[in-house]
């Protein structure tokens, strides 16, 4: 799940492209064959290109390598090893485009049994990019005579092109999460001279603006509306974030639920808001799929509500963040404006610990905060506080009756639900199992009666009662 930090497996922008340039998937076509594999199943990707990376979910498979078949295609063969899981979740990308993915959902695979598909298509480009304009109270560049156009990213490689016709600087920088800020400060005499007295060149402006883009990516461009409005001053900060365009022509809900699902099962690593952008872009795609269960609807906005709000706030700390980094550049870090901002980053910080204190990473920036506050002259009395968990937490151990019948656990999940008997599509993912069996989760406060059950259950949920803090559960040798 650590990739989704890099292919940020969002699922889709509804961009318009040529049928010729989609990456698919034709499972319709899929061909099936018994054949001695060693107890083992086999699973064929027939592509027209010998630059794909297979991957699966399970790290024991082997990332198959391109043959020519000499029919001018290439064939990746995979032989995969069903003893503990007779399912797999296979990612498709290119080599060379880093955030392409393509994830097909395989379940019932069975020894000696071979499965077919054909790869088709040749995308020229497969990171699709959306540029978002953030609204930020207060936002303002602090030099007279300039305009500053901020643009935030998890990319490495996004490129900036203001108009020919700009008189402009670039500057670089990271935040305290490891985003990659690239701002364009624009000379505004020089824009407000070209707007009275040369429109030719005003309205070249206007239509070139400032593009973005990256290595094999769209070129998204900044609106002509929001350049008029630049003037002396003003600070305008978008987001740039790649939504991953799926290799079926039309994802299913299963798949869309997915890919979400994986966001909220990696959150607890995260403290970067395009993150958790790209997990509520992922959420709403699901949400507004035709096939999506209205018995799911309120747990799946649950999900995407939890996901939208601590967004929100750690995109409020970079903010916090980068004003006090400013502030340290240009008076010093003694300055009361350093202090302000560094506090209040603080404060945003509790604000998410106080929901979820399970985001370890959150919880490493506050401490780094107030390490630095203590440092600051008017910091001198800064105390660290403890942040009062105001959400429950849940913890335990999960075994097993019969230990020749046990999950690997880095493979189990915990499920709540409102439901004392468990009923496939009616429960809510709450976090996983470690490796050595243990667990902890953060009680749903939107599940009333609530009731918890681990993979490999099922038949009954394990009740949890008002102010319960453990809960060690036996999974039966009956699954």
């Amino acid at each position: 799940m650590k990739k989704i930090l890099y292919l940020l497996a969002g699922i889709l922008l509804a961009l318009p492209m040529q049928a010729q340039d989609e990456l698919t998937i034709d499972k319709e076509k899929m061909q099936e064959a018994d054949v001695n594999l060693g107890g083992k199943s086999g699973v064929d990707f027939i592509a027209r290109t010998k630059d794909l990376i297979i991957k699966t979910n399970n790290p024991s498979d082997a990332i198959p390598e391109a043959k020519a078949n000499g029919k001018g295609e290439y064939v990746y063969s995979m032989l995969l090893d069903i003893s503990t899981s007779k399912e797999r979740r296979f990612n498709i990308s290119r080599k060379g485009t880093t955030f392409m993915t393509a994830p097909l959902v395989k379940k019932g695979l069975k020894p000696n049994h071979k499965l077919t598909f054909l790869v088709e298509g040749l995308a020229s480009w497969q990171t699709f990019l959306e540029m978002v304009k953030q609204s930020m109270h207060g936002a303002a560049h602090f030099v007279q005579g300039e305009a500053c156009i901020e643009f935030t990213t998890e990319l490495s490689d996004l490129k900036v092109e203001p108009s020919k016709n700009l008189k402009y600087k670039i500057n670089h920088s990271k935040s305290a999460t490891g985003a990659n800020i690239i701002q364009v400060i624009i000379d505004t005499h020089a824009l407000k001279a070209a707007k009275e007295g040369n429109q030719p060149v005003y309205q070249e402006i206007l239509k070139s603006t400032i593009k973005v883009y990256g290595d094999g990516t769209n070129v998204v461009q900044m609106p002509a509306a929001d350049m008029e409005t630049v003037g002396s001053n003003v600070k305008i900060p978008y987001t740039v974030s790649p939504a991953i365009k799926t290799a079926f022509k039309e994802a299913t809900f299963d798949e869309l639920i997915t890919t979400a699902r994986e966001y909220w099962a990696d959150y607890p690593q995260h403290a970067e808001s395009s993150f958790y952008d790209a997990a509520r872009i992922a959420y709403d795609k699901a949400l507004e799929h035709k096939d999506c269960p209205q018995s799911q609807l309120e747990a799946i906005r649950a999900e995407r509500d939890t996901m939208a709000s601590i967004r929100r706030t750690t995109y409020l700390m970079e903010m916090a963040d980068k004003k006090a980094r400013q502030f340290e550049s240009e008076k010093g870090f003694e300055c009361d404006e350093v202090y302000r901002y560094l506090g209040g980053e603080a404060r945003f910080a509790d604000r998410i610990l106080q929901s979820h204190p399970e985001i370890k990473k959150v919880q490493q920036i506050r401490d780094e905060l107030i390490a630095r506050l203590q440092k600051h002259p008017k910091g001198q009395n800064v105390t660290e506080q403890v942040v009062t968990k105001q959400r429950e937490t849940l913890s335990g151990r999960v075994s097993f009756k019969n230990e020749y019948m046990a999950i690997p656990f880095n493979k189990m999940r915990v499920y709540a639900t409102s439901n004392a008997t468990i009923q496939s599509g009616q429960s809510h993912y709450i976090g996983r199992i470690n490796d050595d069996g243990t667990y902890q989760v953060v009680k749903p406060d939107h599940i009333k009666p609530l009731y918890i059950y681990v993979t490999g259950e099922k038949d009954d949920a394990h009740p949890v009662a008002e102010g319960q803090t453990r809960l060690d559960i036996v999974v039966k040798d009956k699954y």
